[in-house]
C-alpha cells in the first residue's frame, strides 16, 4: 500500500519512499473542487432549540455533521432520546431531515447523542437555516452542548 504525505510549504512530497523535492502548495479549502466545510455552530450550549445558517454555493449535495447531548428523565427506561435536525430553505420551507439519537437504559443522567451525518441532495444554492429541536421527552439545558457543520460535496 503506497502512502502519500505532504508537508505544506516545505517542498517535500513523498510517495512510498520516493521523495519529491519540488514545492508543493496545499490548495485552500473550497478551491479546485475541494469540498468546503462551514461550522454552523460548535459546542454551543443549550437548551434547545438552537439554529444557525450555512451557504450552499452549488446547491447539489450538502452533508451535515450533527452532535449533541440531552437529559434522560428518571422515570423513563430503555428509550431513545435525541434531537431533530430541521433545515429551512431560502423560501422558508422547513423539513425534518434527520435525528441524532441515543438509546438510554438508565435515567437521571445526561447522555451524548450518537454523532450522525445527514445528506441533503439538491438543496439549491443560497443561505439555509439549520435548527435542532429536542425530541419529545428529551429535556436539554445549559450543560448540554451541540455542534453542526455543513460540507458541500463536489
Amino acid at each position: 500500500m503506497k502512502m502519500l504525505s505532504a508537508v505544506k510549504g516545505l517542498g517535500i512530497l513523498c510517495v512510498a519512499s520516493t521523495p519529491f523535492l519540488g514545492r508543493y502548495v496545499m490548495p485552500q479549502s473550497g478551491v479546485m473542487g475541494w469540498p468546503e466545510e462551514q461550522i454552523v455552530f460548535s459546542n454551543k450550549q443549550g437548551p434547545l432549540p438552537l439554529e444557525g445558517t450555512f451557504t450552499a454555493v452549488r446547491g447539489r449535495k450538502v452533508v451535515l455533521a450533527v452532535s449533541g447531548s440531552g437529559y434522560h428523565e428518571p422515570e423513563r427506561n430503555n428509550d431513545f432520546i435525541g434531537a431533530r435536525v430541521i433545515v429551512e430553505d431560502q423560501l422558508g420551507v422547513e423539513q425534518v431531515v434527520g435525528e441524532v439519537l441515543v438509546l438510554s437504559n438508565f435515567g437521571a443522567a445526561h447522555h451524548v447523542f450518537v454523532p450522525t451525518r445527514v445528506s441533503l441532495d439538491d438543496i439549491g444554492p443560497g443561505v439555509h437555516t439549520v435548527r435542532l429541536e429536542a425530541r419529545p421527552g428529551t429535556p436539554t439545558d445549559l450543560v448540554d452542548v451541540f455542534s453542526v457543520s455543513a460540507r458541500e460535496e463536489r
